[in-house]
């Protein structure tokens, strides 16, 4: 570790690459350092032709997100986007997206009770995309950890755990903006960024599935994976801005890329 003349720490590397974060204050606390792009508008963007002729993307109504945020952040990059709880139109859909905020148990317990579960592995083993969110990615995942032990959708093999920063200065749970390096080019997260984290638990699994990381008060995290058409960020686009707004724009663009013109 180093600190750079801007008063920027270089953190050990992590999976594919070096990540950086503010030097944390001496003083204790539950959030975070911000990083570079915490402070960043939204700028006026123009929906890419690819995003136009994107097919409808059914958006899984889990009763545990900010659903309207992640609705207005689709249609803002050019979606057309439907909110469902119903799971003949989740198994259908040409493209889902599972967002969700909070305990894995809870989230795990709202899909079995609206029977979602065998739609939504039904949508991805017919290799349709598929874009977790936040808690919506760690749900992917075989078990949870958080308050028990509970059984996930088991599209991306791992379990999700507790995070444990060895850096004291960092307290449980990491909320606020974190830099996020890309490691490999199929995936969410197109380009190194900064977005914005809400979490206690995170998805430990295989390696070869991360497809971007961060850093955690010294922890390397998985901030985004991809394994074939079923991806997952940790992080909360929707409230990322513009960089948030590149991911959704990103996996728009995979989804007509599939689509016949």
């Amino acid at each position: 570790m180093r600190v750079t003349s801007r008063g920027r720490v270089t953190i050990p590397r992590a999976y594919a690459g070096g990540l950086t974060r503010r030097v944390p204050s001496t003083k204790r606390s539950s959030t975070p350092a911000r990083c570079r792009g915490s402070g960043a508008r939204v700028r006026a963007r123009r929906v890419s032709p690819e995003c136009r002729r994107c097919p409808l993307v059914t958006v899984v109504d889990l009763g545990l997100s900010n659903l309207e945020s992640v609705l207005r952040a689709l249609r803002r990059v050019g979606a057309e986007a439907r909110a469902t709880r119903d799971p003949a139109q989740v198994e259908a859909a040409r493209a889902l997206v599972l967002p969700g905020v909070g305990a894995f148990g809870d989230g795990m317990a709202s899909l079995r009770d609206a029977r979602l579960i065998d739609p939504i592995r039904a949508h991805a083993a017919a290799g349709r995309p598929l874009l977790g969110i936040c808690l919506g990615m760690q749900l992917l995942a075989d078990m949870g950890t958080e308050r028990g032990a509970f059984t996930g959708l088991g599209l991306v093999p791992g379990t999700v755990v507790r995070l444990s920063p060895p850096d004291p200065a960092f307290r449980v749970p990491n909320v606020g903006w974190c830099d996020t390096e890309a490691v490999r080019s199929e995936g969410p997260v197109a380009r190194d960024g900064c977005f914005h984290f809400a979490h206690s638990h995170h998805l430990l699994g295989d390696p070869i599935d991360v497809q971007a990381g961060t850093d955690i008060g010294g922890q390397h995290v998985a901030a985004a994976v991809a394994r074939e058409n079923v991806w997952g960020v940790q992080f909360r686009p929707e409230k990322s801005q513009d960089d948030g707004l590149a991911v959704l724009e990103h996996f728009l663009a995979r989804i007509a890329r599939r689509v016949p013109a």
